[in-house]
């Protein structure tokens, strides 16, 4: 994992030795880290510092979040509303997993995705991920809002960013704003209306029917020569 520290005394948004080794990831232009503002109005004064911004060439994940965040009590509501709504379907043999961000291999206690909040259902080996924060494109600048709510939905065994057999790198982050979304190749992302503030009972059953709507697409394809 490449990652850096970013605060009022080093705003240089840049992952060293990255672009060396794999600069086809410098296409994306890593941005700032916001606190939650209800108005949707974001400035300078917004910034989370300190915070980290870093690339999982592994995963192919980018994140932009603080080392630590306190936001366990609204995710746990969220998943015993998740857990009451799911086992009234019995086709659905996944878990429900709350997931912390994983330190990296020899990072010598520094945790720069630990701030990567989310949770994950895994069914029909679809993982399908109710996000704690919002990682965006604001123009050129992938930015993270955090307590903003996204869904995303990609197969399980796959990455959500990925490369084409052409080598290009696609890059499944919408641009910022409720509502948006960014689909291709069986994945999906989408920036709800929904904040940490928001009642937890009605994000679960969003996301819900988010599920259900996927699901309800995404029967298996086969093509032959002969198609």
């Amino acid at each position: 994992m490449y990652y850096a520290l970013i605060d009022e005394n080093n705003n240089n948004h840049v992952l060293e030795n990255l672009e060396d080794k794999y600069p086809i990831f410098k296409k994306v232009k890593l941005g700032d880290c916001y606190i939650f503002n209800e108005k949707n109005d974001y400035t300078d004064e917004d910034i989370a510092y300190p915070f980290f911004i870093s690339f999982d060439k592994d995963t192919l994940n980018y994140h932009i979040v603080p080392e630590t965040r306190a936001i366990e009590e609204y995710m746990t509501n969220i998943r015993k509303n998740l857990k009451s709504i799911k086992e009234s379907r019995t086709n659905w043999n996944g878990k429900i997993t709350i997931r912390p961000g994983k330190k990296p291999d020899g990072a010598d206690g520094v945790y720069p995705a630990n701030g990567h909040k989310y949770i994950e259902i895994v069914v029909n080996q679809i993982s399908f991920i109710l996000e704690f924060q919002t990682l965006c494109f604001d123009g050129d600048t992938l930015n993270c809002y955090l307590d903003k709510i996204q869904f995303v939905a990609y197969p399980c065994l796959e990455t959500l960013n990925y490369f084409s057999l052409n080598g290009d790198l696609h890059i499944m982050y919408p641009n910022k704003g409720d509502g948006n979304y960014c689909v291709g190749n069986n994945r999906v992302v989408y920036n709800t209306k929904f904040n940490c503030e928001s009642d937890s009972e009605k994000v679960a059953e969003s996301f819900i029917e988010f599920i259900k709507d996927i699901l309800k697409d995404s029967s298996p394809k086969v093509y032959t020569h002969n198609d």
